[in-house]
């Protein structure tokens, strides 16, 4: 492995096409995120959008308690599962997780 370190990144940061339509903070990524995460040498782990695998692309814009529903963690529990396996062997590897 090269130089062990990973980005772990949120799917918006990487893809603000997954955002809700008019809340959109950068035209398509926060470049300047990627390109600090790039310059230091990260790999980058994408995580995936829970809202977007929820209600899908044309979503409206919720509030934290609208998404607190039983669908929805469990949504979020099962998205994560392939993340966390991902996470544990970078972990036995000793990679540093940012």
């Amino acid at each position: 492995m090269n130089g062990k370190k990973i980005a772990i990144v949120s799917h918006c940061i990487l893809n603000q096409n997954s955002v809700v339509k008019g809340l959109e903070r950068a035209k398509e990524a926060f470049n300047e995120v990627v390109e600090i995460i790039l310059n230091e040498n990260y790999g980058i782990i994408q995580l995936p959008c829970p809202e977007m695998l929820y209600l899908g692309i044309n979503r409206r814009g919720m509030v934290k308690e609208e998404y607190n529903t039983k669908e929805y963690r469990e949504l979020c529990r099962e998205i994560l599962k392939p993340i966390i396996k991902y996470l544990k062997e970078y972990n036995k590897e000793g990679l540093n997780l940012f």
